[in-house]
C-alpha cells in the first residue's frame, strides 16, 4: 500500500510539473507577443509610429476648389463618399440628405461627392455646378478621372448611382450601398464607423 501511494504521489508531482511547465510556456509566449506589439507600435526613437491606412483603396482627385483631395490624408476621420452624376434623379435626393447630414455633423466628418461620369468625359464640372451649385460650397466636390477612376474600383462600385461608401477612422470600407440614403441611415452608419 505504501509503495502504491508513493507511485501515485510521484505521478501527481510529475503531472503538476508538466502542467506548470505548460502554463509557464503559454505565459511566456503571451509576454513575448505583447512585447513585440509594443515594439511594433513605437518607432526607433521611442515615439509612437503613424497609424497605417486600412483596406479602402486610396485615391487623389482635384477638387472644384483646385486642391488635391487624397483619401488617406483623412485617416482618423469618417469619410462619406458619394458617387453620383448629373444625369441621375436619385442623386438629387441624395444631395438633400447629404446637406441635412452636413448641417448636423459639419466638420466632424468628411463628405466628398464624386461625379463618376467625369471619368468618361460625359459630364463636366460646369454641369455639376449648374445642377448642384447650392451644395458645391458646403462640402467637397470632385470629378472622377479616367486615370484614377474611383467609381470603377471594386471596393467602391455597386454598379448603380448614387452609391454611398463610408470609410471608418481606420481607413477601412465600413459601409457601401446604392440608392438615396436618408440622414438617419447615414448617421447610424457613421456612428458604427467612428471607432
Amino acid at each position: 500500500m505504501t509503495r502504491k501511494r508513493t507511485n501515485e504521489k510521484a505521478k501527481s508531482k510529475s503531472t503538476l510539473k508538466k502542467t506548470n511547465l505548460k502554463y509557464g510556456l503559454i505565459l511566456s509566449a503571451i509576454l513575448i507577443i505583447a512585447a513585440g506589439s509594443i515594439i511594433a507600435l513605437t518607432s526607433q526613437d521611442g515615439e509612437p509610429s503613424e497609424k497605417s491606412w486600412g483596406d479602402a483603396p486610396d485615391f487623389t482627385l482635384k477638387t472644384f476648389e483646385g486642391d488635391d483631395f487624397t483619401l488617406s490624408d483623412h485617416l482618423g476621420k469618417v469619410v462619406v463618399i458619394d458617387l453620383m452624376a448629373v444625369r441621375c434623379p436619385p442623386c438629387e435626393t441624395q444631395m438633400v440628405y447629404l446637406d441635412e447630414l452636413n448641417y448636423e455633423v459639419g466638420d466632424e466628418i468628411v463628405i466628398i461627392s464624386i461625379d463618376v461620369d467625369g471619368a468618361y468625359g460625359s459630364e463636366t464640372e460646369q454641369q455639376v455646378r449648374n445642377k448642384y451649385g447650392d451644395y458645391v460650397e458646403k462640402w467637397t466636390f470632385a470629378m472622377d478621372t479616367y486615370e484614377e477612376s474611383v467609381g470603377s474600383k471594386e471596393e467602391y462600385q455597386t454598379g448603380y448611382i448614387p452609391t454611398i461608401v463610408i470609410i471608418n477612422t481606420e481607413g477601412d470600407v465600413s459601409y457601401k450601398s446604392y440608392g438615396a440614403h436618408p440622414k438617419k441611415t447615414l448617421l447610424e452608419e457613421i456612428n458604427k464607423a467612428n471607432m
